[in-house]
């Protein structure tokens, strides 16, 4: 075999040689890209973990909240009712509790014909 003739072949496996290691280098990148992924994907699922397991305390904070709220609206218009108690008697007069205790009953009566209020106090029960 001529000189050149070594020269073609020699490059020719220098060039098969390159194309492999290329190969291998492709492949394991990938390998190596898919794994990141992998990673990436499994902390994405654990952060979703954490939170469907904190939904059940954020339920049960809720409730919590909203049965003490429910409790402090119910005083609310319990109190709100008591202060602000109206008798309303079918002659066309109302008293007025200012402070729930029956010594502040203001009675007022309505003129039917000109709609007037007039002012009294009931007497102390």
């Amino acid at each position: 075999m001529s000189k050149t003739s070594w020269i073609v072949i020699g490059i020719i496996l220098v060039t098969i040689f390159l194309a492999i290691n290329w190969g291998i280098k492709t492949g394991n990148n990938m390998v190596a890209m898919e794994e990141g992924v992998s990673s990436s994907w499994s902390q994405v699922e654990n952060v979703y973990q954490r939170r469907a397991d904190l939904i059940p305390n954020l339920v049960s904070t809720v409730k919590g909240y909203a049965a003490h709220e429910s409790e402090t609206l119910t005083a609310v218009v319990e109190a709100r009712a008591k202060a602000t108690s109206v008798t309303v008697d079918p002659s066309g007069k109302f008293a007025y509790a200012a402070n729930g205790t029956s010594a502040n009953i203001s009675v007022y009566t309505i003129d039917q014909t000109t709609g007037a209020l007039t002012a009294g106090t009931a007497a102390a029960a």
